[in-house]
């Protein structure tokens, strides 16, 4: 790495540090953020807030405050676009059907489908509890009290969970103190996941990526009626949502006038996405075993069949399909038209002109490897079988030590490869 490459990493990685201490009341761990300290998880009482107009018709929301009594405005469930069932099964997005009546926005909508069918769930025919294809809400936590022309400074998080899980109704997420001590706007959303979202055919994919580009138009036309500045949005996420963030500063172009600035948090942009022939490829092998040719077949299967064959072929993944393109078996693929080219090519960082913040938190695989063997040989033997071609360097670099147990070790080795490297790797893209 040239001299100066060192320097844009440190500065971008040094930057993320501070965000993390300044953000003090944010954790950012594997999936995502931590609102630290909520007084209650019981659902608040309705309309505790000033009706808020929307473009889709007017919303009201509930007061939410933290363990030590600070207190934020959250309008939970929000509808961003109308539902994905049925027909609108790997379509776009479509705007939500308007309202007159005041909408409670005092409880989080229900999660886009992702749990798969288990012997313990009574009801087989379609979604989980709690999850539903009339899934895409998002929620807006502000300041209290806060004048309509405040015009701060507004945050969307986008989560994370390898684009088959997660939700921006989870806890760790909670936007309270942030609104609260910060002085800033919170957007949290939900997006197509897995075989729902990223499905690739011969006509494309991207569905949950076209998802949170809805979301982010829905806060360019309303988040000023909420007291933000729709100039001043910064779109930021973890892992998968990393991901996300950089395809829309990098690889989407309708998504660029959305956003003033982008955080990466734990990216994985030097792995290169599926072609719209290899997407189509994985496609064609999942409608097959389903025993269905099109998608008018495909839409007619209920939920529960849907997840299941997804997570049997996602099972099977290594042995069906090889390389780095398919890590992520059901996720963005380059479609040549709403994902145009890879996020690192050369002419992707040519247009890279927003402010951005890369990096990752430390030792963050030890949330997915905590008590794994501690065993010498059962570490040497995991290290052999990872990099079978570098076994003896990275032995020699990451050797068991007496003061780390070796799980640790695989958990900071893993931690430095998948995730700091890759922070450097991009950032050496950019910068040269």
């Amino acid at each position: 790495m040239s001299n100066r490459s060192q320097q844009y990493s440190r500065a971008y990685l040094t930057a993320s540090s501070l965000l993390l201490s300044r953000l003090g009341p944010l954790l950012l761990l594997g999936f995502g953020v931590l609102g630290v300290g909520l007084a209650s998880a019981d659902p608040p009482p309705a309309c505790q807030t000033p009706v808020v107009e929307t473009a889709s018709g007017p919303v009201c929301g509930a007061v939410r405050a933290t363990a030590a009594g600070d207190q934020a405005e959250a309008f939970l469930g929000i509808p961003y676009a109308g539902s994905t069932a049925g027909a609108q099964r790997w379509q776009p997005p479509k705007p939500p059907t308007g309202w007159k009546a005041t909408r409670e926005s005092v409880a989080f909508g229900a999660n886009c489908p992702q749990t798969p069918p288990s012997p313990d769930r009574k009801d087989t025919t379609g979604p989980a509890s709690g999850e539903s294809e009339d899934c895409l809400f998002l929620n807006v936590w502000r300041p209290r009290n806060l004048a309509e022309n405040a015009k701060l400074p507004v945050l969307v998080f986008i989560h994370g969970g390898a684009f088959v899980g997660g939700s921006g109704a989870d806890a760790l997420y909670d936007g309270t103190y942030l609104a609260a001590h910060h002085r800033a706007i919170l957007v949290t959303l939900n997006y197509r996941l897995g075989v729902l979202g990223f499905l690739a055919t011969a006509g494309g994919g991207n569905f949950g990526l076209l998802d949170q580009q809805a979301a982010l138009r829905w806060v360019k036309d309303n988040i000023a009626r909420f007291g933000g500045d729709p100039s001043k949005v910064t779109v930021f996420g973890e892992s998968a949502g990393g991901m996300s963030v950089g395809l829309h500063l990098l690889s989407m172009p309708a998504s660029v006038p959305l956003f003033r600035a982008g955080i990466i948090e734990s990216n994985f942009l030097g792995v290169p996405y599926q072609s719209l022939e290899e997407g189509a490829r994985v496609g064609e092998v999942f409608m097959r075993g389903l025993e269905c040719s099109d998608l008018d077949c495909l839409r007619r299967v209920d939920v529960s069949r849907l997840l299941a064959a997804q997570y049997q072929l996602m099972s099977t993944q290594k042995s069906a399909f090889s390389g780095l393109k398919y890590t992520v078996l059901f996720g963005p693929v380059v479609d040549g038209r709403v994902v145009p080219r890879q996020p690192l090519a050369t002419a992707a960082l040519a247009g890279a002109q927003k402010p951005l913040m890369i990096g990752s938190n430390r030792d963050e695989m030890m949330i997915f490897l905590g008590g794994q063997s501690t065993d010498a040989l059962a570490y040497s033997s995991e290290i052999a079988r990872l990099y079978p071609e570098s076994y003896t360097k990275i032995v020699n670099a990451y050797p068991p030590r007496k003061d780390l147990e070796n799980w640790q070790l695989l958990a900071k080795l893993r931690s430095d490869q998948a995730l700091h490297c890759a922070s450097r790797h991009a950032v050496r893209h950019w910068h040269g």
